[in-house]
């Protein structure tokens, strides 16, 4: 069957308690970054291997992510758009993968008995 793999860390520092001060920059420096990510990885060519927080999904989430933050109220839209878009490609990909696992998986099945 699948073997699990582990890939976690145990995070030995402590929780930030302190202030990030004025951090009205990010305003203008996330969506440029948005802007920049989505110009070189697009939905339909960027990366679908690994889990969530890598390739396609890992950029449908980090959209997802910025969607959520009240400082990016005004983009919530755009930026949800944005992540279903990534999204929908990679679960295009794991839908199509799915299909050649079990078509694999029945063909191996009934030529080995």
């Amino acid at each position: 069957m699948f073997r699990s793999r582990s890939r976690c860390f145990v995070n030995k520092y402590k929780d930030f308690a302190g202030s990030l001060g004025n951090v009205d920059y990010l305003r203008e420096l996330v969506p440029r970054v948005l802007q920049l990510i989505e110009e070189q990885s697009p939905p339909d060519r960027c990366s679908h291997d690994g889990g969530l927080y890598v390739g396609g999904a890992g950029i449908g989430y980090a959209f997802y992510d910025v969607a959520e933050s009240s400082g990016f109220a005004n983009m919530r839209e755009q930026l949800l758009r944005k992540a279903l878009e990534y999204m929908q490609v990679k679960i295009f990909k794991c839908k199509e993968n799915v299909g050649k696992v079990f078509y694999y998986h029945c063909c191996n099945k009934a030529s080995s008995t």
